[in-house]
Parts: C-alpha cells; structure tokens; sequence
C-alpha cells in the first residue's frame, strides 16, 4: 500500500471514529456554527472597543443573547409545558363526556349548522372515530409529557454544549472555516458559490419561516385566549412549530380548535377563530414571508417543501432549519457539477458571494 492511500485509510477511520464520539453533540455544534455565524457582525463590531480581547468579546455576546432571548425563551418554554401538563390532564374527562353525550351534542351542531343535516346518519360512527382520535392524541402527549423532567435536564446540558462552542465558534471559526474550505480540491469561485448559497437560504429560513411562525403563533394564541381556550400559550407554540410545515401550516391547530369551540356550543367564538386564522394569520405569510425573504432563496418551491418535511423526519424538530440549509448545498453541489462537467452557468445565488451569515 502506498503512503498516499495508507494516509487516506488511516485519515477516514480515525475520522469516523472520532465523529462517533462526539455524535450525540452533532445537533448541539451544528446550531453553535449557525447562530455563531449569524452574531460573528456583532462580535466584529465590539472586538475592537474591547482592545481587540476576542474571549471577552465573545463573552459578552453570549451574555447578552442568553439575558436578551435564551432566558425569556426558556421561561417561556416553562410556562408552555405547564400549560401542556394541565391540557393533557383534562383532554381524557372531556373526551368521556363527549363520548356519553354524543347524541345530544350531535343534535345541538345540526341545531347550529343545519348545511350538516344530511351527517345524521353517520353520527354514531363520527363520534366514536372522534373520540378514539382524541383518546390516543391524548394519551400519547400524557406519554411525551410523562419524561418532561429527564428532557428538561438534557435541553440544558446541550444548551451549555451549545453556548460553549459557539463561544469558541466566535473567536476561531472564521480560521476553522477557511482551514475547511483550503482541503476542498475546488476553484475560489465554487467555494464562494457554496457559501453564498448557504448564507442566503439561511437567511431565508430565519426571516421568512421563524419570523413569520412566530408571529402567527402569536396571534393565533391571541384568538384562543380570545374564545376562551384554556393553555392559550401551548396552543400558540404548537400553531407556530406547525406553520413551519409547508402547505399545510397552522390549520393543522385552529381548524380542530374551532371545532372544538363548535362542539362546546360557542358557535360564535368557533366562527370566529375560523374566520380570524385563515385570514389574519393565513394573511401573514403571503404578506410578510416575500418582503421578509426577498431574494435571498432562490430554491424551488418544492425542494424547500420536501427538504423541511424529509428534515424533520431524518433529524427531529431541528429538521425544520438543518433540512432546507442540506437542500441548498446539494443544489449548490450540483450546479458546481453542471458547471465543472458541460460548462453550464451556476445560477446567482441571493447572497453576497464569499459571505457566511
């Protein structure tokens, strides 16, 4: 065997050995590169008012992004998953007293709704359906909810994971990226292709998917609170993380909470939510998203759809942002391709070639 190959095999076993170790803190590193990357314009900004100290520069971002977002957001998050507990405590009782009176309740929505007149005969069968649906849905968030406590415990170990590497992120990772960037064997200009690419489908992802979630997440919560839903807050996080699913969204969680309201006999407050998220909250996103997103993707619609629904699938909930920004290198890997092989031209990228967000 050649130096050259013994190298190569000596270099991808120590490789895949030491990926192994660290992969339970793969998620954690790949979110530190991200979020450092996106404060790396606020860290060169106070680097040199702090005498050019980059730990205690660094230091001081990490102190105010975690005062500023982590802290109320993990506040947040408490209050959420109490909200969670009370609602799952609550979703058996009534499903037994809908259960039991399924007649009567039958009878007061044809009362209300006379266009669901000719369900009638079909009543017995949509109850029961219904209320198995509503009996497993909560059984299984008593069964996630059940180990709030172990996965408390382990959010705020990855969180300290997190927040330790991208303070070391801050400080090396522009060294880290370019040392990355001289082993690829490809031309400056298919580099800089990459990383534009990578930096403008993340700010695409940022401003025109997160912002938008949480703002409808929000306003759809207000519409809860309005109609007197119980767990408003749950409601409004559970709207929000599914407003980032793609043709589908938000109505996954205010069509049932307006039939909800239906069933309850508050036919008023069920039309109104109705009519508040699908306008209002279904409003937002064909408002916002292209002012928020600009040119800053240039991905098909469908590769945006399948890569956050397979991201989701392949990586959990971080899916949502590591799905999309996988689309774009494989799209920016293959237009470098296209372009090395038959000389086709690369298509411009939204971002400012060379620049990592």
């Amino acid at each position: 065997m050649s130096e050259k190959r013994f190298l190569l095999v000596f270099v991808l076993v120590i490789s895949a050995v030491f990926v192994a170790m660290i992969r339970p803190f793969l998620v954690s590193l790949a979110l530190a590169a991200l979020f450092a990357g996106l404060l790396q314009p606020a860290y060169d900004w106070l680097l040199p008012r702090f005498g050019k100290r980059g730990s205690l520069t660094a230091a001081t971002v990490l102190l105010v992004v975690s005062l500023v977002i982590i802290l109320p957001l993990v506040l947040f998050l408490g209050m959420v998953t109490a909200q969670a507990v009370r609602f799952t405590e609550s979703v058996q009782p009534w499903v037994v007293e809908r259960v039991q009176n399924r007649d009567e309740i039958g009878q007061q929505l044809v009362e209300q709704f006379p266009f669901l007149e000719w369900l009638r005969p079909y009543q017995a069968q949509i109850t029961a359906r219904a209320a198995e649906v509503a009996g497993k849905a909560g059984a299984y968030l008593a069964s996630s909810l059940s180990s709030v406590a172990g996965a408390t415990v382990s959010f705020l170990f990855y969180l300290v994971v997190m927040l330790y590497a991208m303070f070391c992120f801050l400080i090396d990772g522009r060294a880290l990226l370019q040392r990355i960037l001289d082993y690829m064997p490809l031309p400056v200009e298919d580099k800089q292709q990459m990383l534009s690419l990578f930096a403008s489908v993340t700010r695409a992802i940022l401003k025109g998917t997160f912002i938008v979630a949480i703002i409808q997440g929000a306003l759809g919560g207000m519409s809860f609170a309005v109609a007197g839903i119980d767990g408003s807050a749950f409601f409004g996080t559970v709207m929000a993380v599914c407003s980032l699913i793609p043709g589908v969204g938000a109505a996954i969680v205010w069509v049932p909470a307006a039939g909800y309201l239906a069933i309850s006999g508050h036919p008023a407050a069920a039309i109104g939510v109705a009519l508040w998220c699908a306008i209002v909250v279904g409003g937002i996103d064909n408002v916002l998203r292209p002012r928020l997103v600009g040119r800053d993707i240039s991905m098909p619609a469908l590769l945006i759809f399948l890569s956050t629904l397979g991201g989701v699938y392949l990586f959990g909930a971080v899916g949502v942002l590591f799905g999309p920004l996988i689309a774009a290198l494989f799209q920016s890997v293959w237009e470098m391709y296209g372009h090395t092989v038959s000389g086709t031209a690369p298509a411009p990228a939204g971002g400012s070639p060379g620049k990592i967000p």
